[in-house]
């Protein structure tokens, strides 16, 4: 155990410090001066006390950490340390994300946690699973929107989306249409729809405008590459502002749609 040489060490430092105070007061006494404070004795440069204790063994044999010992006159230098870890890392945000989305402008959140917005009217693939089906009818789930220009043309939001492919058995795409009842017999808005290992849910909104979003979770879980603008698919031609859409008329906007999914 390293208790007693530690303890042993304190000893001898205290020790020391009476003998300096007393050998202090003595010369005071004899000169009517205080001594001068001698100086420190040159610092240690290896990780060794004495040549027989380290700051490293006393941590793994005591817990007594170096900041402690080095406050207590030990040099520390060259030691590992490994009681005075550093501060941890911050945590790096994940480059992919289980969860994508689709809101209003729109506003999109995809497979790789890109967030983009959509500035051209349209209909648009947002989900395609597998990515490249290569067959008619080998499509498993395909989720489009179609994005409308809705007062100016900064402000689009999504106003239907279809669901369709095997996973959905149904022999007719699954229309959302955005108003109050605009949702298909046997569904509803703001519940989750379960399409083979992919859940989906369609939000209904009115906020100046009524509009729709998507959201989407486990489309990492699928077992095939997905496509779609949520999925893997270039957004740079859909997302491309217009010059009169500035940051400040888009601050300025009461709602906006929204799209995201997760793996």
């Amino acid at each position: 155990m390293a208790y007693p040489t530690m303890w042993l060490v304190i000893f001898f430092t205290t020790a020391a410090a009476i003998q300096l105070d007393w050998d202090t007061a003595a010369t005071s006494d004899l000169s009517g001066e205080a001594a001068p404070t001698p100086a420190p004795p040159a610092p240690i440069t290896t990780c060794v006390w004495d040549g027989a204790e380290d700051c490293d063994a006393v941590w793994y044999e005591s817990g007594v950490t170096c900041q402690f010992l080095e406050g207590h006159s030990w040099d520390c230098t060259g030691c590992a340390c490994p009681g005075d870890a550093p501060a941890p890392a911050p945590i790096q945000a994940p480059t992919t994300t289980e969860r994508a989305s689709a809101v209003g402008d729109p506003h999109l959140s995809n497979m790789a946690g890109e967030h983009f917005d959509i500035y051209q009217p349209g209909t648009f693939t947002l989900l395609q699973v597998p990515r490249r089906p290569g067959a008619p009818g080998a499509t498993l789930l395909r989720v489009e929107a179609d994005a409308r220009r809705m007062g100016d043309v900064c402000s689009l939001y999504f106003q239907a989306v279809n669901i369709s492919g095997t996973w959905t058995n149904q022999s007719k795409p699954i229309i959302f249409v955005a108003n109050a009842r605009g949702f298909p017999d046997g569904m509803k808005y703001n519940q989750w729809m379960h399409f083979g290992p992919v859940d989906l849910k369609v939000k209904y909104r009115k906020k100046g405008v009524e509009f729709l979003n998507i959201y989407a979770n486990s489309v990492g879980r699928t077992g095939y590459a997905v496509g779609g603008l949520l999925g893997s698919d270039d957004h740079t031609a859909v997302s491309i502002r217009p010059r009169q859409c500035s940051h400040s008329a888009r601050r300025a906007m009461l709602a906006s749609s929204v799209a995201e999914t997760q793996w």
